[in-house]
């Protein structure tokens, strides 16, 4: 397996490109240009987006919540490295420019390095899987993040376009690579590929949940020879009916609890019209219960 994840690959800029690599990849693959990094209700980080990517778990559970990756629970939730080695006899091998990344999440592969660019990310990608005998590779590139930082995440700039196409020049010497194998006819190889990041971008369109934060718009290509192609789009959240806010009850002592975002609203001249709707959603246990109240002037 090759698990391949870069920083700041936005799904929506990439899927305006069709780069000629990760087009020939689609056609043989379950992918996404509209998978979510996260839907935690915190400021989404790059930091967050590797530790959910190699925990599999969210911020909740792993407990990174910033730009720091030191305070990851890997006791409770190991990274997937940590739990091949702890339960199966395969060999890992893993690379990043990221010397915390590396040292603090990829330190439980067999072997590996850190490296001082993409370009060398994929050179000793590379030599890893014609010459080496792991069973997982992870790569870290981290170019497109950068880049996009410095300029900007829109698919129309020169330079974050440049960046991206260097990336899917890489992917495409992967798996090329992949298949100049001696043994390649005996092996069953998968390839993932993924964003820990978006980046920031302009909005078109007013979306106000997770999907329309850019910088959790992430990539997932799940590629296999045998596979046939399979896009999965993101859910329609541009043309939601209604948008507002509602009082959130939560249970504790006193037994509940009601609080509301903006208490003002309810403060009602005497000339003003208004209706109220009470929906209550009850868990039955010994007495069902349940009500509703209409209040309208």
């Amino acid at each position: 397996m090759l698990y391949v994840i870069a920083d700041g690959i936005r799904g929506k800029a990439l899927q305006q490109l069709e780069l000629p690599n990760l087009k020939i990849i689609s056609r043989n693959a379950l992918h996404s240009y509209g998978s979510l990094g996260d839907y935690e209700d915190i400021q989404f980080t790059k930091e967050i987006g590797l530790a959910n990517l190699m925990t599999g778990v969210t911020s909740t559970k792993h407990k990174v919540v910033d730009n720091s990756l030191s305070q990851i629970d890997q006791t409770s939730y190991p990274s997937l490295l940590k739990r091949i080695k702890s339960e199966k006899n395969l060999h890992t091998a893993a690379f990043s420019t990221n010397e915390e990344f590396y040292n603090v999440v990829l330190k439980d592969a067999d072997m590996g390095s850190l490296a001082i660019s993409d370009a060398d990310i994929l050179t000793k990608t590379k030599e890893e899987i014609s010459k080496g005998t792991s069973d997982l590779i992870v790569s870290h590139f981290s170019e497109p993040y950068i880049v996009g930082l410095q300029h900007s995440f829109e698919a129309d700039d020169q330079e974050y376009l440049e960046a991206l196409r260097a990336f899917d020049t890489a992917l495409g010497e992967l798996i090329e690579t992949i298949k100049q194998r001696p043994t390649y006819g005996q092996e069953n190889w998968l390839v993932v590929i993924t964003s820990s990041i978006g980046g920031p971008a302009e909005n078109s369109q007013v979306d106000n949940t997770s999907y329309g934060d850019n910088e959790r718009n992430t990539i997932t290509f799940f590629y296999n020879p045998k596979f046939s192609r399979s896009l999965l789009t993101r859910p329609n959240s541009t043309e939601i009916p209604y948008d507002g806010s509602a009082i959130r009850y939560t249970y504790g002592s006193p037994a509940v609890n009601a609080t509301l975002q903006d208490a003002s609203s309810f403060n009602f001249d005497t000339s003003d019209d208004f209706t109220i709707v009470f929906f209550f959603n009850v868990k039955y246990y010994e007495q069902p219960q349940l009500s509703y109240h209409l209040i309208q002037t």
